[in-house]
């Protein structure tokens, strides 16, 4: 996983050449895609490499970064777009002293008002010029719309697919409603893919697009 990560890098890093900005969008399709697993563990082999950077945790309904660096979602990112908190004490250090991390903070009754306001494009614009990269985790495009208002701000999109759960016709609609929106994915990670594994060719799907906000 680690090596494929570092594959991941080496690919970013042309496409964040020709970016406009240093905002790296990571979404998928719909729940349990893997994309927080991706989204941590890419920002880990991105520092690692020298880069300084900030992960942010985007999902303001059901982010659980925090479970895997440590800590609570209190004082966070919908708590410095809201006004109540400095970007600086939200701001967390991880093992990495290049890799820093924003939890969502406490999760808002109006997530994508939040996420569509001028406050948090200020907040991005000020991650920008903190960090040579600024990554965001954000939710799936299929639940709710706040990926799609968020993706629209970032230079780089990629879509976190799990290998053997999604049909066609989910990933088809995945991206039209990424089209839909004015947003440009540019590549695909597939999570989960099992090369040992024989392939009959008949594959039992079952998802669902419930995306409830966490309390």
């Amino acid at each position: 996983a680690v090596e494929a990560l570092r594959s991941l890098r080496t690919a970013l890093q042309f496409s964040l050449l020709e970016a406009r900005s240093n905002l790296l969008c990571v979404g998928g399709a719909s729940p349990n895609a893997g994309k927080s697993f991706v989204a941590t563990n890419l920002s880990w082999v991105l520092a690692d490499a020298g880069k300084r950077v900030v992960l942010v945790d985007a999902d303001l309904r059901k982010g659980r970064l925090h479970h895997y660096l440590g800590g609570d979602r209190n004082n966070g990112l919908s708590d410095v777009v809201a006004g109540v908190l400095p970007l600086e004490q939200a701001l967390r250090p991880t093992q990495i002293a290049q890799l820093h991390f924003l939890p969502t903070g406490a999760l808002p009754p109006n997530p994508l008002d939040l996420l569509g306001s001028e406050r948090f494009r200020g907040v991005l614009d000020d991650l920008s010029l903190r960090y040579d990269l600024v990554l965001l985790d954000t939710p799936p495009i299929l639940a709710v719309a706040d990926g799609a208002v968020i993706a629209r701000l970032a230079g780089v999109n990629m879509i976190v697919l799990r290998a053997g759960r999604h049909p066609v016709r989910e990933i088809a609609l995945a991206a039209k409603r990424y089209r839909q929106n004015g947003v440009v994915i540019h590549g695909a990670i597939m999570n989960d893919v099992k090369l040992e594994a024989r392939f009959s060719g008949t594959y039992a799907y079952h998802y669902q697009y419930e995306y409830k906000r966490d309390v």
